[in-house]
């Protein structure tokens, strides 16, 4: 799932500036992830930077530099690998769940044994991605599906 942690955290940053750029919300977490997996499957690197919060660290900045350095970049190649692309073309977000913190955690596709998730948060009213990784199922699945009391 490393290239998903590699590969997710630059198309949520690619989302992030093209509903920026389109007017569209980010007021949703539920629309982020959506954005954010359209993005993907758009190999709209620039998209999904711009869903992705800096709290995102080594995801966001290879998303960056595959903006910056463009389509044949190491960066790039690795974000959207042909594997990784069939993954994306499967993905279906669901959720949300949430960790005890109260951020929601959607599941956007599955591989083999593993779940992969991004983690939103809420920031001066808008939404953005700040973790993108793995799990497992019953992990995932033993996440609650209500938002804990504050």
């Amino acid at each position: 799932m490393k290239l998903f942690r590699v590969a997710g955290a630059a198309l949520f940053a690619a989302i992030s500036l093209t509903l920026a750029a389109c007017g569209g919300t980010t007021q949703n977490p539920d629309s982020v992830a959506k954005a954010f997996m359209s993005a993907y499957a758009k190999k709209d690197a620039a998209g999904m930077l711009a869903l992705m919060s800096e709290e995102s660290g080594s995801n966001r900045q290879t998303v960056s530099d595959a903006v910056k350095e463009g389509p044949t970049s190491e960066a790039y190649q690795n974000i959207f690998d042909e594997e990784m692309m069939k993954i994306v073309a499967r993905a279906k977000v669901e959720g949300p769940r949430y960790q005890t913190n109260g951020r929601p955690v959607f599941k956007v596709a599955e591989d083999g044994g593993s779940v992969m998730v991004m983690v939103l948060d809420q920031k001066d009213g808008k939404w953005s991605i700040v973790e993108l990784s793995d799990m497992s199922p019953p992990e995932f699945m033993a996440l609650p599906d209500k938002k804990p009391a504050a």
